[in-house]
């Protein structure tokens, strides 16, 4: 708790304001946070909101449908452990990342990518001296970037593949009889589309 409460701290007193951070400078901030907390599976209310300040409107609201998909499946099926309970959601690795580094960053109007570098060493000590990479998806909303997807490349047996936001949407964006879940829930989580104005012509009389 000591340490997370450390790393929050210094990432308050960080000279680079949300407005001017970059892309790596967000990624960086958020897997400072990551490696510091103990979250695992979906968050909690108190850990999405110390999240809220890296991450898109729409993945937030994702990763907080993930916490009632999860009450849900606990509630419907007492005896048998509900999805979304434990295991890494920001990362390839079931664990999470003990370290990381910030490898490659490319930009791209409105959309930026950061390639991350993780490492996960064991308790006793041993470092990972290999690690692995996957790519965190930014998008730049009203002048601040934040993370909006997450992309698994590790390529784990028994870890993480594919995107963190499309895995959410493949899972909750259908109704579950079941354990009680509606679509909807998740649906209203995606962004609204903007529709240009229709033109319309009128015909002026000769």
């Amino acid at each position: 708790m000591r340490k997370l409460l450390l790393v929050l701290v210094l990432m308050s007193q960080q000279t680079v304001s949300a407005a001017e951070a970059a892309p790596s400078d967000v990624a960086r901030g958020f897997y400072a946070w990551r490696v510091a907390s103990s979250t695992s599976g979906a968050p909690e209310p108190a850990e999405l909101a110390e999240m809220r300040g890296f991450i898109t409107p729409e993945l937030a609201c994702m990763l907080d449908a993930s916490r009632h998909f999860r009450d849900a499946g606990a509630k419907a099926f007492p005896g048998d452990k509900p999805p979304y309970v434990e295991g890494d959601f920001y990362s390839s690795a079931f664990e999470g990342p003990t370290r990381f580094a910030v490898k490659q960053t490319r930009s791209l109007g409105a959309r930026a990518q950061v390639l991350m570098h993780f490492f996960l060493d064991d308790e006793a000590g041993g470092k990972d001296r290999k690690g692995w990479h996957d790519r965190v998806h930014l998008q730049l909303i009203d002048g601040k970037w934040a993370i909006s997807d997450i992309e698994y490349r590790a390529g784990f047996e028994f870890g993480n593949a594919g995107r963190l936001l499309p895995g959410l949407y493949r899972v909750m964006a259908r109704d579950d009889k079941a354990m009680g879940w509606r679509a909807s829930e998740a649906k209203v989580c995606r962004p609204r589309v903007k529709h240009a104005p229709k033109i319309v012509s009128v015909k002026t009389q000769k």
